[in-house]
């Protein structure tokens, strides 16, 4: 995902079972305004994250 500005209630919400697997996911040029900000990078193999701002904090 690139250049967005969202307002919402959940920013990144994803359970992985033995079944899921995700990567290479690289989200670049985000403000995010979210209810539920958190963002568990270990789910996703190889995310890259460039100047994403989540709640006015940069997302690490």
């Amino acid at each position: 995902m690139r250049d967005i500005e969202l307002k919402c209630g959940i920013f990144f919400d994803v359970a992985i079972t033995e079944y899921d697997r995700l990567s290479q996911f690289t989200f670049e040029n985000l403000t995010i305004d979210a209810t539920k900000s958190s963002l568990d990078k270990e789910l996703v193999q190889g995310m890259s994250l460039k100047n994403v701002i989540v709640n006015g904090q940069p997302a690490n």
